[in-house]
């Protein structure tokens, strides 16, 4: 968590059950984002780890630029970050 600054594993987990909860009770859509940096492990192997940090830090200011307050943000391990996006696609179906 100290590298990005993001929420780890377990409280994402807390924020997913809250939004499948709310899915339940409520009908509120939300995305789920799972994003997998692949080539990740060979940024570190190649340009060393102090390159990798100073890579997932840019990643993760990037991503959290585009994002609301309210979407939950979670690097999930090593090279692997999640996002929630509640309300998603709740525009789409009253504008139609």
């Amino acid at each position: 968590m100290l590298l990005t600054g993001l929420a780890n594993r377990r409280l994402f987990t807390d924020r997913l059950v809250q939004a499948l909860a709310r899915y339940r009770r409520t009908g509120e859509r939300f995305a789920l984002h799972l994003l997998d940096l692949d080539p990740f492990k060979e940024i570190n192997d190649r340009l060393g780890h102090p390159t990798g940090e100073r890579v997932l830090r840019a990643i993760t200011e990037r991503v959290d630029s585009l994002l609301r307050e309210v979407d939950p943000f979670a690097r999930l391990g090593g090279d692997q970050f999640a996002v929630i996006q509640p309300g998603a696609g709740a525009h789409h179906a009253h504008e139609r």
